[in-house]
């Protein structure tokens, strides 16, 4: 493999085909990744600036490095695992045995000594909610707006939700590769001239744009490492505790009792904890949070973390949550 130019920014903007030609059967999915993990290896906290001071061929080598410490992680998968959580939180193990005609997955929930709680929190489900991601891939490193230090990645939802859209905050003024941070609305999927829409209701949890003829949802993502701005909390990334409908947790199961969903997400609210702009990137699990309008968000799960906007801790929910699904 040559390199062109040892300059850290043109090594990042030509990043997609050194994937190509370390991974040349690399998916979408993968090579946005390995590029937002290493656009967040070399950003500063407060805007994404690169200031390198490092003699190039080490420059070289970090983002080289972290492409081959994105794919180790993504593929260190074993097929019988024990989740670790804080002593407060049970254990959740799961172990998975397949056969010609079925995948059986085995769960049990467990205290941090290792015993089964209640003796009897096992379950043999051929049908819990596998790992899915709503959020678009289908270009690198993801379908984007990028306003006033804030970003939002396209969800793969097909409906139309026009009459959400009650409050323009932006127009797009330029189409960039990447969310660059700028002054001004970007977008690597939209339309220059095209309006971006709020609904007030929501806060900044999502925007909605016109493209392809139809409306289309952007969730409040982190990227570069960063999450939040100025003084905002996680509620104010994500605010649906009037409106959720459902929550499905892949392979734990679904709560779709909407009191008990609200009630959920009020706890996540109450108790949250900001852990740091980390995208979730190695997290192996999703929640898919319906919303009674119709939209669907996602946060990404491991162990008692969950990410989207910024990473947080909350063992508070998963205490709950699982205690829903033993009922």
């Amino acid at each position: 493999m040559k390199m062109k130019n040892n300059n850290i920014n043109d090594l990042l903007k030509n990043l997609p085909e050194t994937i190509d030609e370390l991974i040349p059967k690399a998916s979408s999915n993968l090579k946005s990744k390995i590029i937002e993990k290493a656009y967040f290896q070399n950003s500063k906290k407060e805007k994404f600036k690169f200031n390198f001071k490092l003699i190039p061929s080490l420059s070289s080598f970090l983002v080289i490095a972290t492409i081959f410490v994105v794919i180790i992680g993504l593929n260190n998968n074993n097929n019988l695992r024990i989740v670790e959580k804080e002593n407060t939180v049970p254990l959740l193990f799961e172990s998975h045995t397949s056969s010609a005609n079925k995948d059986l997955k085995t769960k049990a929930l467990m205290t941090d000594e290792g015993a089964v709680l209640d003796k009897a929190v096992i379950v043999e489900d051929y049908n819990l909610p596998a790992f899915q991601s709503i959020w678009n891939s289908d270009i690198t490193p993801f379908p984007f707006i990028n306003y006033d230090d804030k970003v939002f990645r396209l969800i793969d939802i097909e409906e139309n939700f026009e009459e959400l859209c009650n409050n323009e905050v932006a127009i797009i003024e330029k189409q960039e590769n990447y969310p660059s941070f700028l002054s001004i609305p970007t977008s690597n999927f939209l339309q220059i001239g095209t309006p971006v829409f709020t609904n007030n209701k929501f806060k900044d949890t999502f925007v909605i744009a016109k493209a392809e003829g139809k409306t289309k949802v952007f969730q409040r993502v982190s990227f570069g490492g960063i999450a939040l701005i100025n003084n905002e909390s996680f509620d104010d990334t994500f605010l649906v505790q009037d409106s959720v409908k459902s929550l499905d947790l892949s392979g734990i199961g679904k709560i779709d009792d909407e009191s008990k969903a609200k009630e959920l997400i009020s706890i996540l609210n109450k108790n949250v904890k900001y852990i740091n702009a980390n995208d979730g990137n190695t997290f192996n699990s999703t929640l898919i949070v319906e919303l009674n309008n119709g939209i669907k968000l996602q946060l990404l799960v491991k162990d008692y973390k969950i990410a989207a906007c910024g990473t947080y801790s909350c063992p508070e929910f998963f205490e709950k949550f699982y205690e829903y699904i033993k009922k």
